[in-house]
């Protein structure tokens, strides 16, 4: 195949710097249709089937006799690296300042000058927003509201299946529920959006409890400088503050200040519908009870619920994103092909610029050149095979290999003789391995850079 012209190469190069020189362009969710966490909104909302979010039965009975646990002691909270939520509560940003630098010149030193955040520490600042709005969602001397004309006296927030926005009455029937009561409250998966919207992800309000144990559902909407993804952990006891645990029916996420005594703080209630969509007033009636709505609840007393096989439960955490960078120079030759093939067996090179897990920037075919190779997407587990091929020249050439994977950076060279051509499109000189392996009980990936 001929290869390409150098106007398409340059806006190859153009668009590749464009999506990927610093922050991806983040794509917005579309609308959900509308099941326990349908929300309100704008967006019409579509009738339940049987199996959407709630809790029935004894499943009800265990969440509705747990034990209704304090807010969490922020103080109390010790994240891995020893901080508290109480120290990064206390914390805020410093003021514009006016020094003069080395040249004796006075200049404003503001924001824009301090350190970026690490992934870690955003990753601590979710945790806290997280837990502080839970805190102030199950606190119920919060939520105190009298009786008025729509609506009866509350003492709390209560669940309210598709409930969104606790500043405003709102009833079930509105979110195709049974209950009519006008109550302020919000359903499991409302808590969840209530929260993380608090905490610097902007989740859509037509989220479901099944959508948000679904990893893409957060990766789609993280802020790009955050440098985090969300990932589905191993069945394990090493619950952490700040991860998500849930099931196509419910929702949840750890908030605990003791570590022998796990809780999580979640919105337990149901649609109040029987099988027959016809209202349930005994249900109805729980719903602004002390036993429903936003509650932080003892992990131990409703374990059951999400170790049944049937219910297919996810647990998800935020991990710092591993990524690795591959370039390729070479010197007073034309031409020099940067060949990657990915775990998969996709190869990606100047025939094919997009792989399954990354892409290739453009084909150089001048002088001098240079090419990249950057995953586009979440890394796959595996070996990533790096090569070369003397496309075209007259004489010998020597090819450099930059590969850089955090703060770790190898160089690679390979010598060619004489240029081999499209023959070896196929069958390029490999000169070393990335391979990528993700620990399954804490979800973090590590990346080890190695000669072939």
């Amino acid at each position: 195949m001929m290869k390409q012209d150098t106007n398409t190469k340059n806006f190859q190069r153009r668009e590749f710097l464009r999506l990927s020189g610093g922050a991806l362009a983040i794509a917005g969710l579309g609308t959900l249709t509308a099941c326990g966490g349908g929300g309100g909104g704008d967006t019409e909302e579509q009738p339940l089937t049987d199996g959407q979010e709630g809790l029935v039965g004894a499943d009800a009975l265990l969440f509705d006799s747990a034990e209704t646990l304090p807010p969490v002691n922020l103080a109390a909270v010790v994240l891995a690296d020893g901080t508290t939520l109480a120290e990064l509560a206390g914390r805020t940003a410093q003021p514009p300042s006016v020094r003069k630098d080395s040249r004796k010149t006075t200049r404003v030193v503001g924001r824009a000058e301090t350190a970026a955040k690490t992934p870690e520490q955003y990753k601590r600042d979710f945790i806290k927003g997280m837990t502080e709005k839970g805190n102030f969602l199950i606190d119920r001397s919060n939520h105190k509201f009298l009786k008025d004309d729509i609506g009866q006296k509350q003492n709390g927030l209560a669940y309210v299946w598709g409930g969104r926005d606790i500043t405003k009455r709102a009833k079930a029937t509105e979110n195709a529920g049974c209950c009519t009561e006008m109550l302020y409250g919000l359903d499991c998966s409302g808590l969840i959006y209530v929260c993380a919207n608090h905490a610097g992800v902007p989740l859509p309000s037509k989220v479901q409890a099944k959508t948000l144990v679904i990893p893409e559902t957060w990766n789609k909407i993280l802020p790009p400088e955050w440098n985090l993804r969300m990932v589905i952990l191993e069945d394990s006891d090493r619950y952490q503050n700040g991860d998500i645990i849930g099931t196509t029916g419910h929702v949840g996420f750890f908030a605990f200040d003791n570590p022998s005594m796990i809780s999580i703080i979640q919105s337990n209630g149901n649609t109040g519908c029987d099988n027959n969509g016809k209202v349930i007033e005994t249900e109805c009636e729980k719903m602004y009870g002390t036993g429903r709505g936003p509650r932080r609840i003892k992990f131990s007393e409703i374990k059951s619920y999400f170790l049944t096989d049937v219910r297919n439960t996810k647990r998800l955490r935020l991990v710092p994103k591993v990524t690795f960078l591959v370039e390729l120079r070479w010197g007073a030759q034309p031409d020099m092909d940067l060949h990657v093939i990915e775990p998969n067996g996709t190869q990606v090179f100047y025939d094919n610029l997009k792989g399954t897990s990354g892409e290739l920037d453009f084909d150089a075919t001048e002088p001098g050149g240079t090419e990249h190779y950057r995953p586009k997407t979440g890394l796959a587990d595996g070996i990533y095979k790096i090569g070369v091929n003397y496309f075209e020249g007259i004489g010998p050439e020597t090819a450099k290999i930059v590969i850089t994977a955090g703060a770790e950076t190898k160089s690679f060279s390979k010598t060619f003789q004489e240029a081999r051509g499209k023959d070896y499109n196929l069958k390029p000189e490999i000169v070393a391995t990335v391979e990528v392996a993700t620990n399954k009980i804490t979800g973090e990936a590590k990346i080890a850079i190695k000669p072939a």
